[in-house]
């Protein structure tokens, strides 16, 4: 088996793993980084011909390049319903927004068009044939709805590819299991927190429900960043857990992502749960509606998580002057996006006026990632024969490949572009 590694190689971002193994090219994720100045970072080309991809799931860093595949190819691309659904719509998101910056797409609409023509869609636990001797089966990764880690069997061997994984369960999602279809003898494992516990999710909940207390109780507004596809749903299950007398608002593309999750009920853990959340909010639907909302403690969910555009900047605005407010972040802030500077230096650009922030800023760790005591776990129950590292720092990667080899594991954390051989 040959395995080049295309991105998410000491680094979180990019994902793309071209698998090779009994004449098949088997394509892992193909998705999109941005760099330390918020500048966009593509995965390495395949110099192989893709015979099928398999994506693990709609976020960006995963299944952001993929219609680009298909500027070249056709090859068969497996994947759940929800998340090519949910991918379809970040997809057009992505071509918008580099078309009102003056940039060169990454793909075009006939591209998109024939990614989605291409699709085979494949529920959990049932095998997907991708042609030859190869088959895939889909398993539930518990980290979004439609996310799923992918068992490959190739006829002479066997790959697991994680993805983004989470055994824990959350609001929205029931946690992986590992069992598998058979053997494993290549791993192929995410490591973003392999060297950290995340705190416990009660505690994490209810800290943050008293922030919003506290906001609204000082006149002020709770404004909450959130990503678009799972967080600001399970954001606003948090919330609706407390009756605080307030105008509660969902904004940006979490609406339209929140119209294709609560479409599929398989997939959502605690549906009735999500479905009253999301009826007892309101949507707002442009920006009109937007100048419309009074002057007065609410709670707005909206996007974009890491403050890189959207509607949260209406807000942050809207609510410069009124130093009771609050900015509550749900979610990972990658190194250089806005979020990340505003946590570090407490400024951020709005209407080209780099506008210094005097509200309280907190980070909340509404993780929908494993854990270190979750993942090695995983993997002692896995058992595989051979692990690759990846989706981590250079740091957290290699100490995590390290840690393996200390347990007796033949473990690796490759380099962007290396070729691993098993």
């Amino acid at each position: 088996m040959k395995i080049n590694c295309l991105g998410a190689c000491q680094e979180v971002g990019r994902s793309g793993f071209l698998v090779s193994e009994n004449n098949s090219n088997v394509l892992l994720d193909y998705g999109l980084l941005f760099d330390d100045n918020n500048k966009l970072m593509y995965p390495v080309k395949p110099q192989e011909k893709v015979d099928a991809c398999i994506l693990s799931h709609a976020h960006l860093d995963h299944s952001g390049f993929i219609p680009n595949i298909f500027a070249s190819g056709k090859p068969k691309l497996v994947l759940t319903e929800p998340t090519l659904k949910l991918a379809e719509l970040l997809w057009a998101d992505s071509l918008k927004i580099a078309r009102l910056n003056g940039e060169r797409p990454p793909f075009f609409e006939q591209d998109m068009q024939k990614a989605s023509d291409s699709s085979i869609i494949a529920g959990y636990g049932k095998e997907a044939d991708l042609g030859k001797t190869t088959s895939t089966t889909l398993l539930d990764a518990g980290h979004i709805p439609g996310s799923s880690m992918a068992y490959i069997d190739f006829g002479s061997k066997t790959l697991l590819y994680t993805g983004d994984f989470n055994t824990s369960d959350s609001r929205l999602q029931t946690g992986a299991s590992s069992e598998m279809p058979g053997d494993v003898d290549v791993l192929i494992v995410e490591s973003t927190y392999c060297n950290r516990e995340h705190e416990p999710r009660e505690k994490v909940e209810k800290h943050f429900l008293e922030k919003i207390a506290e906001t609204l109780e000082n006149g002020g507004v709770a404004m909450v960043p959130a990503f678009a596809v799972g967080r600001a749903q399970e954001i606003l299950q948090v919330i609706s857990d407390r009756d605080f007398g307030v105008p509660v608002y969902l904004d940006g593309m979490a609406k339209d992502a929140s119209d294709i999750i609560v479409s599929y009920p398989g997939f959502i853990r605690d549906y009735d749960g999500l479905q009253s959340a999301l009826q007892e909010c309101i949507w707002i639907e442009n920006e009109r509606e937007r100048k419309r909302i009074k002057k007065e403690p609410y709670i707005v969910v909206t996007t974009a998580g890491m403050l890189s555009g959207g509607p949260i900047y209406h807000y942050l605005w809207a609510n410069r002057k009124n130093n009771d407010s609050k900015i509550l972040l749900t979610g990972y802030q990658v190194p250089g996006t806005p979020g990340e500077r505003l946590m570090r230096e407490g400024v951020i650009d709005i209407r080209n006026t780099e506008l210094a922030v005097k509200q309280e800023v907190i980070k909340f760790d509404f993780s929908s990632h494993a854990g270190k005591k979750e993942i090695f776990s995983f993997v002692k129950d896995v058992n595989p024969e051979n692990i690759v590292c990846v989706h981590g720092d250079k740091e957290n990667t290699i100490g995590f490949a390290t840690r393996l080899k200390e347990k007796g594991f033949n473990a690796v954390a490759p380099k962007l572009k290396d070729i691993l051989k098993f």
